[in-house]
């Protein structure tokens, strides 16, 4: 089943554009992104069209792509290259709900804005299945606002569903130091047979460089930092019948820029005296 998630946390990084949300006019514009593995071997992630400021599809390996349509040069929707699409609906000037739903029009998932001192504080996801599959997808526009990192640990906590509900709901907050995340927590509560089972990610947000992250504001996501994190620590508690398994975490990043803006990030995750590498490569217009 194909299914979209637009939890906006932890590591997912997003563009830097202006404060209207769902209007996108960056500092530098994304032309290309590749990326490459530790062994050396690199590989197309996607190409971005536009016309003039406007970002308007982004085509990804295998003919697949994202289509983004506008009212008043404000995103309404996002069409995807094998009839799954996105609405996007407001409340004055900020994001209200996003509803992910499949060709026919089924509603797959939608998430519900709560904001803070003009930040947004709250998120609430609630994803609708409509058949016993419940993997997310780690490509296509998805891996634009969210981290391949975050979609596991989602389908992590769906293959551990005890009640193999048609519906679950989570939770994600934030708390911010002035315009960079400091912290998000994402939380899962479901019962099953009297008993409860818990899940909580914390992101914890240790150090930022003072450059700018290209992907700050990127649309669809008004949550994200300023600046380019260091260092992350990640923290993962599952609690099922009085049993507690904690789980730990570091990520580390490093930049080459172009300018303000990093062309090469390095990105090294640390897990159980293991550490994986791998290399973004991101290309600007001229």
């Amino acid at each position: 089943m194909k299914k979209l998630l637009f939890i906006c946390m932890a590591l997912c990084i997003v563009f830097m554009g202006c404060e209207k949300e769902g209007v996108y006019n960056p500092g530098k514009k994304i032309r290309r992104i590749e990326y490459q593995s530790s062994s050396g071997g690199k590989q197309l992630g996607s190409e971005w069209t536009w016309e003039k400021n406007l970002l308007k599809k982004i085509e990804y390996p295998n003919a697949a792509y994202d289509r983004f349509t506008y009212e008043k040069n404000k995103l309404v929707k996002v069409e995807e290259s094998d009839g799954y699409y996105t609405k996007i609906t407001y409340n004055g000037d900020q994001y209200d709900k996003f509803e992910y739903n499949n060709p026919s029009g089924k509603l797959l998932e939608s998430i519900k804005f709560t904001y803070e001192n003009k930040k947004v504080y709250r998120l609430d996801v609630t994803d609708y299945y409509d058949d016993d599959d419940k993997s997310l997808p780690t490509e296509g526009f998805i891996s634009h606002i969210i981290s391949s990192k975050l979609i596991a640990t989602m389908n992590k906590i769906a293959s551990k569903s005890k009640s193999k509900s048609k519906e679950e709901t989570y939770r994600v907050t934030y708390q911010y130091d002035k315009n960079n995340i400091s912290e998000s927590v994402l939380e899962y509560n479901e019962e099953y047979d009297g008993d409860i089972y818990s899940f909580k990610q914390t992101v914890m947000y240790e150090k930022y460089d003072q450059n700018e992250n290209p992907y700050y504001h990127f649309y669809e996501n008004p949550v994200g930092s300023k600046n380019n994190p260091l260092e992350v620590v990640v923290k993962e508690e599952d609690i099922f019948n009085g049993e507690v398994d904690v789980d730990r975490y570091t990520i580390s990043y490093e930049y080459e820029y172009d300018g303000k803006f990093p062309k090469e990030i390095i990105t090294k995750e640390t897990y159980h005296n293991s550490t994986f590498r791998f290399t973004t490569i991101i290309e600007y217009l001229k």
